[in-house]
């Protein structure tokens, strides 16, 4: 314990330190979550916390039940089982790989876990990640490994139907290889390819991507339909978020 504790906020410091940029208000950081529980009115997101940090988990209602963007940390985490309420969880939507966004999927056997091309054997554990402080922090808090027994990665464009609702999945590589956007309704979840902070929108340091130079690429394909909201793994929900995706992939 005492040595993850010392050895992380090194990692992490070291990533920010030698990460590339864009410049400006949109260097690379680390984001700060903007709440515990952030109600957007039809979507809910929960910052599920574990050993070292955490991410958002986001709630979306359907019809008989709820669909879970991303996992969370924890493999036990009172504040989704909260917000889930009792309610079926009929499936889980990775953005990507990392364990602070699989390592909750153990909570959900039952649930259709879906995941962009080719991010199976990341999200199982069979492969580390490719970035530098992705790798660390896994070999310090990822846990052991968990295939969920209902999985499947989508084709780049799908629309998954699931209990009344419809999520067009996009294939957004870079801070994965499979990493993946969903768009439900006006909102994106973006995970961590790209994040919200204000009045701008940011990469992460670019030590946790696979290949930091294509997020440009990958982050305009979901310019390709229509959106307003953007809800990251790490920040929060943010209104009126396109036009700052606009301006960071003209950057």
């Amino acid at each position: 314990m005492t040595a993850t504790r010392v050895w992380l906020p090194l990692a992490l410091a070291l990533a920010a330190l030698v990460s590339g940029g864009c410049g400006g208000k949109q260097r690379p950081k680390m984001p700060k979550p903007t709440g515990d529980r952030l109600d957007g009115g039809d979507v809910v997101g929960v910052y599920a916390k574990g050993l070292g940090g955490g991410s958002y988990v986001w709630v979306v209602p359907t019809d008989t039940g709820v669909v879970l963007i991303d996992a969370g940390q924890g493999k036990r985490t009172k504040a989704i089982e909260a917000e889930v309420d009792g309610r079926e969880v009929h499936a889980v939507l990775l953005t990507h790989g990392h364990f602070d966004h699989t390592k909750g999927l153990p909570q959900f056997p039952d649930a259709q876990v879906y995941a962009g091309p080719g991010e199976g054997p990341l999200v199982r554990g069979e492969v580390l990640p490719g970035g530098f402080g992705a790798r660390v922090a896994t070999g310090l808090l990822g846990g052991p490994r968990y295939a969920p027994p209902l999985f499947r990665e989508f084709r780049d464009g799908e629309t998954l139907e699931i209990d009344g609702e419809s999520f067009h999945a996009i294939h957004v590589p870079g801070h994965t290889s499979g990493g993946a956007a969903y768009i439900w309704r006006d909102v994106a979840f973006t995970g961590d390819v790209v994040i919200g902070r204000g009045d701008f929108v940011s990469p992460v340091p670019a030590l946790f991507y696979d290949d930091f130079d294509i997020i440009g690429a990958s982050v305009s394909k979901i310019l390709d339909v229509p959106w307003e909201r953007l809800a990251d793994g790490h920040a929060g929900l943010h209104a009126d978020a396109r036009s700052q995706v606009e301006d960071f992939v003209s950057r």
